[in-house]
């Protein structure tokens, strides 16, 4: 039967058609093709967290170990004695580290001293010392000792003296003249300097005695009295370092990093404690009108707890003792004022003060605490 041509089809459309050529092509491909769409959310089977941040790796490996009080604090005899303390300013200082002795202002005839007492006992301890009362002047944690640096023929030096007879060592620091901005001791016997060299401290230890240089070490930090702790039996040097957002820990019977601890960066200091058993390690943190306190592990390194306080002491700005304190009972006084549990972080006691009072406050077992009247 013949086929009719279609009437509505050209009679050449068909001519030069390729009879291999798909009589429906595809659409070519879009040049620019749509990103793939974000599924929505599975409620029932959220994406994973994303990792935390991995911690900063120590620059030292931990080698630090507990360095604990040789003997544990005991109570005054008289918890209600009363030393006299001499002057308008009614100036008082603490050994840097626990220790039941304390040094007042006091007099002999006109002249200005320091003397030195034993608060178990509430006896003063040999005669009264003309140190003077600078900012740097310290008292060995077992009252043996008294340091404070000086000037003597053009050269930067310290006295030390003797508490018990009152004889005097000079030793020389440098040849020539400076500023010493911390005067300690690193243990019995033995005085710490230290002093700024362009960014980083010197840290150098000295025998009292014979007024040789023991040893020496470089440390990356200020030499700020607030941003240093010794560990209670004097063994460690712990300092905070802002340019490496670290406290640096280092041995000073051999004046080698002992090890170091991350903090968060841009961390304002405000201070720093080891406790008078040796195994914790306490940092505070300013952050504008609360802090931050973080606890360590001295064993292990280790983070044990960080809390925020909501609560500023009024003695924030004009405490003239260490801001970070630890109780017997584990327990801490942050700026003299108030007492908070190293576990929770709970403000559990505001120890009251007088408008402007700074003098420093020390605590003596678990309910004796010694401070300025008057």
């Amino acid at each position: 039967m013949p086929v009719l041509p279609n009437q509505n089809q050209n009679p050449n459309q068909n001519q030069n058609q390729n009879p291999n050529q798909d009589q429906n092509p595809q659409p070519a491909p879009n040049p620019f093709p749509q990103p793939n769409p974000v599924p929505p959310p599975n409620p029932i089977f959220p994406p994973p967290a994303l990792p935390a941040p991995m911690p900063a790796a120590p620059l030292t490996a931990w080698q630090v170990q507990p360095d604990p009080l040789p003997a544990e604090l005991a109570p005054p005899d008289n918890p209600k004695g009363t030393i006299p303390v001499a002057g308008f300013n009614h100036l008082v200082f603490y050994p840097s580290s626990p220790s039941p002795f304390v040094a007042v202002a006091g007099k002999a005839g006109f002249t200005d001293v320091c003397e030195v007492w034993n608060l178990k006992t509430m006896k003063r301890v040999g005669p009264g010392i003309a140190a003077g009362f600078g900012g740097n002047v310290a008292l060995s944690a077992d009252g043996v000792n008294l340091a404070a640096p000086t000037f003597a023929g053009g050269k930067m030096t310290v006295d030390v003296w003797n508490v018990a007879d009152g004889r005097n060592v000079k030793i020389i620091v440098d040849e020539k003249p400076g500023i010493l901005q911390n005067v300690d001791f690193a243990g019995p016997g033995q005085v710490l300097t230290a002093k700024h060299e362009g960014f980083e401290v010197l840290v150098q230890v000295w025998n009292v005695k014979t007024g040789a240089e023991v040893r020496n070490f470089k440390a990356s930090s200020r030499a700020d009295k607030k941003q240093r702790a010794f560990s209670a039996g004097r063994k460690y040097l712990a300092l905070f370092s802002n340019a490496n957002d670290r406290i640096l820990v280092y041995d000073l019977t051999t004046g080698r990093p002992a090890g170091d601890l991350a903090v968060a960066a841009n961390s304002q200091c405000q201070g720093l404690a080891f406790s008078p058993d040796g195994k914790s390690f306490a940092a505070l943190f300013g952050m504008g009108q609360s802090s931050r306190l973080q606890i360590w592990d001295v064993a292990t390194g280790q983070s044990t707890g960080e809390h925020t306080l909501d609560q500023v002491p009024q003695s924030t700005f004009f405490y003239e003792g260490q801001a970070v304190e630890w109780l017997q009972d584990g327990g801490l006084m942050l700026f003299g004022q108030l007492l908070v549990d190293a576990k929770s972080g709970a403000v559990y006691w505001k120890l009251p003060t007088e408008a402007l009072d700074g003098a420093p406050r020390r605590f003596f077992g678990s309910g004796c605490v010694a401070y300025v009247k008057g």
